[in-house]
């Protein structure tokens, strides 16, 4: 008798323990289940990225700079100085030039200063005067 019970409480241990297994492999199937909700829901937001659902040329570009280097850059390069949101990308910068001011962009470089500010520096086009932009801009 003392060993069929001891036979008994032998299963039923085994039997508490299988018990959390199932509920752990259940958990699995559910972080799997939300893995690829997640997965579907960061490929939709790169989609909508890319269609530029969100672009806002006005949060892109801060404001223009305007000293006697910049002055020079403007008259000899044709180049401007804009200070820019420190997350902005340099296809995004030259997206936003061209909507708002109607020009072709050549080249955006990009710097970031010890203050933290980024700086692009944006080459026009030839056919586009870097002067008339100042000059729509008040600066000139």
């Amino acid at each position: 008798m003392e060993s069929q019970q001891k036979k008994t409480e032998k299963k039923e241990k085994l039997i508490k323990k299988k018990k959390p297994e199932i509920i752990a492999k259940d958990k699995q199937i559910s972080k799997k289940k939300s893995i690829e909700n997640k997965e579907i829901k960061t490929k939709e937001k790169k989609e909508e990225i890319k269609n530029n659902i969100f672009f806002d040329p006005y949060k892109i570009l801060k404001y223009p700079l305007s000293t006697e280097k910049i002055v020079r850059l403007v008259e000899s390069e044709n180049k401007l100085l804009f200070v820019v949101d420190r997350k902005a990308k340099k296809s995004d910068i030259k997206r936003s030039i061209e909507d708002l001011f109607k020009v072709k962009v050549k080249k955006v470089n990009v710097h970031i200063t010890p203050k933290g500010q980024k700086r692009a520096y944006i080459r026009l086009s030839p056919e586009n005067s870097a002067l008339d932009v100042m000059t729509q801009l008040g600066l000139m």
